[in-house]
């Protein structure tokens, strides 16, 4: 799956130093870098400087849908800026790089704005829990390269487990309870609680709940009974997630009733395979899944 980062210079035209250049070797390194992890780049070409320039330059960037914006403050930038940057709808890297002068201005001008930068967005968006992170030098340098490709590794998981019908990020629960939603929906973590009986599916979605665990489903009476509780409440756009009697013999069934987002089994790996170090048969296992649902 293809993953693309944009960059985006910001400066102030009162700082000294070449900005342009400085931003454009920049970019042309971490082309490069992003080209060996087999990811893109696309370099927003224009530095930003002002409110409206960040809005144009946001506005460009949202046509290349790339899944990672990655903002370097090539100079001292405006504060302004940074709530700009941070509420564009995607995960948001700041990118200081040294700057190498012998006289002028203490040269900490871009160190200084992403410490600026992170502040702002930790301190004025955190109720959004809006994903960002911070990063230091040069593209060849051990502070960056790593940090940098993890983030990217990361990123593209997370793409790629948004797009599959096999996994879940969040938590699950076998039943219903109201207080362990109330206690998720405070801190904003994903959580899908457990339902088998139309009492329970009402009472979940009094409270907002709109993807609901079908649990345990073969004991409950499998395909049939879920379609029986999707039949009344599909129109409210609750989804299920069977569990407990799904195996590789129905999951392909299961996956392709509508009102079914996904499927759940500890048999892909067993806590006795796990602590048996049972690694190829657990692949083999994703791999025999992988291919009933298309993956």
């Amino acid at each position: 799956m293809q993953f693309k980062v944009a960059l985006v210079g910001l400066s102030q035209l009162s700082f000294f130093g070449d900005k342009e250049g400085r931003f454009a070797k920049c970019a042309e390194d971490l082309g490069a870098f992003l080209r060996a992890m087999g990811a893109e780049l696309y370099v927003y070409p224009e530095q930003v400087v002002t409110p409206d320039d960040a809005e144009r330059a946001l506005n460009i960037i949202a046509a290349e849908k790339p899944d990672f914006l990655l903002v370097q403050c090539t100079s001292f930038s405006a504060g302004l800026l940074a709530q700009i940057m941070v509420r564009s709808g995607y995960p948001v890297g700041w990118w200081g790089i040294p700057e190498n002068a012998v006289d002028g201005p203490v040269p900490f001008n871009s160190f200084c704005s992403i410490n600026m930068y992170q502040a702002i967005g930790r301190n004025y968006y955190n109720e959004e829990q809006i994903p960002t992170k911070w990063f230091f030098g040069e593209v060849s340098d051990p502070l960056f390269g790593p940090r940098f490709a993890v983030t990217v590794r990361a990123c593209r998981a997370i793409k790629r487990l948004r797009a599959s019908r096999i996994a879940l990020i969040g938590g699950v629960a076998p039943g219903f309870n109201p207080k362990t939603v109330e206690a998720a929906q405070k801190m904003n973590f994903p959580f899908v609680p457990g339902v088998c009986t139309p009492s329970d599916v009402e009472a979940a979605l009094s409270y907002g709940c709109k993807i609901l665990k079908f649990f345990p489903a073969g004991a409950m009476g499998g395909l049939s009974m879920l379609k029986s509780l999707i039949a009344p409440y599909g129109h409210t756009g609750v989804q299920f997630m069977p569990t407990g009697g799904v195996s590789p013999a129905n999951l392909g069934e299961y996956l392709a009733t509508k009102g079914v987002i996904a499927c759940g089994g500890t048999w892909i790996a067993t806590k006795d395979d796990i602590a048996e170090s049972k690694w190829e048969l657990i692949a083999s296992r994703c791999r025999e899944i992988a291919a009933i649902t298309g993956q």
